[in-house]
């Protein structure tokens, strides 16, 4: 009885080669950058609707004086209707950019998905691919 348990853990290793292990470094490289998109993503959102919040703020004053605007590490001061065109155009610039990481992010999910499917297809139970929540 003791030579059968020995013989079935023996058959269930699995051999990791190299294709399998060139697949998943892809993956944690894959996931790793996915991540980081997510994370500029939500800082470029953050920055949108701090955009988006000026511009309300800009149709409240009835102030028809400059308007600071901070520009890197300077303020320049803008008429209302230059800070407004500022603003515009940063908000169309960053959802560009937005669209752009997402199109990314949905190439890398893709990837990820395939990937995935292969490694627990060849290594089942002994792999895990999800990330933890509480992190």
């Amino acid at each position: 009885m003791a030579a059968a348990v020995a013989k079935t853990k023996v058959t269930d290793e699995v051999q990791i080669t190299h294709v399998d292990q060139q697949m998943i470094n892809s993956f944690a490289n894959k996931n790793a950058k996915q991540n980081e998109l997510k994370t500029i993503i939500e800082n470029k959102k953050k920055e949108l609707q701090n955009l988006e919040d000026a511009g309300d703020e800009l149709i409240l004053l009835d102030d028809e004086g400059t308007i600071p605007v901070h520009v890197g590490e300077t303020f320049m001061h803008l008429s209302m209707e230059q800070a407004q065109e500022f603003i515009d155009s940063k908000k169309e610039t960053i959802e560009n950019d937005v669209r752009e990481l997402d199109t990314q992010m949905q190439q890398y999910k893709g990837e990820l998905k395939d990937l995935k499917v292969k490694l627990y297809a060849k290594f089942g139970t002994n792999i895990n691919l999800e990330e933890d929540e509480d992190s």
